[in-house]
């Protein structure tokens, strides 16, 4: 948008022009996205800032869209949507608070700031401070933060484009994994590479959050596409999601089965796992599972940063990558300590009790010379 649209938002959103409250102000802009763009400026106390201006009249547009979509989905329903797992007018009214969200630029400065607090003692990661009283809904203020873009990392040494995809892949599995609390945008502008060699999170505009069951029954999903283990993906499947009454749970093994044929004879790293968690959300449609609304955005999130991993390092594989984070993750589920508040999620291997699974389970207790 023109630099005027752009100090007139300011203006109207921080009560002032922006002449008046920054000692100077780049009228050309540092980025520009489809709901905003971004213009360094100087404080009067001398720093230096990223201003995030949002586009004028998206309100209105996005109203008036998703009027359109919802007339849509209302036919959708009425005509051929009987059989499908969800309500379509759910999904809009749901995407509908996702976008509204969006567009409150002081959510996504709280969001910043807790991935701020959740990565606080993870060298390596950084998200840039918000200046909060030069932030309100239509604009955010952020510490301005100089480096490298990501894209610059396919002119470093395979060692390092290496480092940087594993880096990358471990921040989205302690995300969703760890904090159940997750960026859902990543793509290649929205990362910077510090002086000090970190990676920063410039965006937090989109975001997804799993709950700690959804979690757990992700980090057995991820085991169980590791082991090929048919059984224990329908287990983790309806952990995850509300399946119909109807459920034919035989066919829906067999579909698993056939799910898992083409990989037996691949090598790890020719297996994509967001693509095999878009394969599996088509498989909960077609039994009719419902599946909580931030799993299908997570799946989307690693097909995304599985992709700009490759791009660094074409033979990473994000499922073996995360496999140690989710067996310690499932052994502290497992503690003792932990015990008395979980049941157990895997009954295949464990027993539904503490003082019967100990040493019968190799992921629980590795040191164990029993089988699983």
């Amino acid at each position: 948008m023109p630099a005027a649209d752009a100090q007139k938002v300011l203006h109207a959103a921080l009560g002032a022009a922006p002449g008046e409250i920054f000692a100077e102000f780049d009228a050309e802009p540092l980025a520009a996205a489809s709901i905003s763009q971004v213009h360094r400026a100087r404080t009067r106390e001398g720093k230096w800032v990223a201003v995030k201006v949002q586009r004028p009249g998206l309100e209105k547009i996005l109203t008036a869209d998703l009027e359109i979509i919802r007339q849509i989905a209302r036919l959708w329903e009425r005509f051929g949507g009987q059989d499908l797992p969800r309500r379509p007018v759910e999904f809009i009214d749901e995407f509908e608070k996702l976008m509204c969200a969006e567009l409150d630029f002081q959510v996504e400065g709280r969001h910043l700031e807790q991935f701020a607090r959740n990565f606080r003692k993870r060298p390596g990661y950084r998200f840039p401070q918000v200046i909060w009283q030069l932030t309100r809904p239509k604009c955010l203020t952020l510490e301005y933060i100089d480096g490298k873009k990501f894209v610059s990392l396919a002119s470093t040494t395979q060692e390092k484009k290496r480092q940087w995809a594993q880096r990358l892949l471990d921040a989205y599995l302690l995300m969703v994994l760890a904090d159940g609390f997750f960026h859902a945008d990543p793509h290649p502008g929205n990362f910077l590479i510090d002086k000090h060699d970190r990676l920063v999170f410039l965006d937090a505009g989109q975001i997804g959050q799993m709950d700690r069951e959804t979690g757990e029954a992700f980090c057995d999903m991820l085991l169980a596409l590791l082991d090929r283990d048919i059984d224990a993906i329908v287990d983790a499947y309806l952990r995850l999601g509300t399946a119909s009454d109807d459920l034919d749970r035989r066919q829906l093994q067999k579909d698993v089965a056939k799910f898992l044929a083409p990989y037996y004879n691949l090598a790890l790293e020719n297996i994509s796992f967001g693509k095999s968690l878009h394969d599996l959300i088509g498989l909960a449609v077609k039994h009719r599972i419902e599946l909580p609304a931030d799993f299908v955005v997570m799946a989307k999130t690693f097909m995304g940063a599985e992709g700009l991993a490759r791009g660094l390092d074409p033979q990473l594989n994000l499922v073996e990558a995360a496999r140690p984070m989710a067996e310690r993750l499932l052994r502290k589920r497992f503690a003792p300590v932990a015990w008395r508040a979980n049941c157990c999620a895997r009954p295949r291997i464990c027993s539904a009790s503490y003082a019967a699974c100990r040493g019968n389970c190799r992921i629980c207790w590795p040191n164990s010379n029993m089988a699983g």
